[in-house]
């Protein structure tokens, strides 16, 4: 019995170090996400096939407040996505924006972009809640966040 569970506490423990080699570089430090930042409106990034490019960025005329929250304004950011990844994409959790370097919630917007086909091009919209009056906006964009792929920053000025 004592034989069997020091046997497989010698597995578990292999199996554990195993596991932690996927994370490390050659030298046996953990390696960093890939982070290229300064980006600005109107350039485009390309991460697995998948290019973003921020067309545009503005608060919103009016703030629709049938919805379940209450912020000061709106941003809504104009994007357009070309898919030439060899699969359909949703673009989804991929997005996310930093204000004053705090990751804000979404808001619903008409103009949603969700999927794109392969060798598709689409353009549509997100929509951000802001709080106060901030003085720094970053988009982060990582189309593979699951598996923590390359990230793209924008840094915007909002009109």
């Amino acid at each position: 019995m004592k034989k069997n569970i020091l046997f497989g506490s010698l597995i578990a423990l292999l199996f554990l170090t195993a596991c932690g080699a996927f994370d490390r570089g050659e030298s046996g430090e953990v390696e960093a996400e890939a982070v290229e930042e300064n980006l600005n409106i109107g350039e485009t990034s390309t991460i697995d096939g998948i290019s973003l490019t921020v067309d545009d960025a503005y608060y919103a005329d009016k703030i629709n407040r049938s919805a379940n929250t209450n912020p000061d304004a709106i941003l809504i950011v104009d994007l357009t996505v070309e898919n030439n990844s060899g699969k359909d994409y949703s673009l989804g959790v991929d997005i996310d924006l930093y204000v004053d370097g705090v990751k804000t919630n979404t808001y619903p917007v008409e103009k949603l972009m969700s999927r794109v086909a392969d060798g598709e091009t689409a353009s549509g919209q997100r929509a951000f809640e802001i709080k106060g009056e901030p003085s720094e906006f970053e988009l982060e964009f990582s189309p593979s966040k699951r598996l923590k792929s390359e990230k793209v920053r924008y840094t915007m000025e909002p009109e």
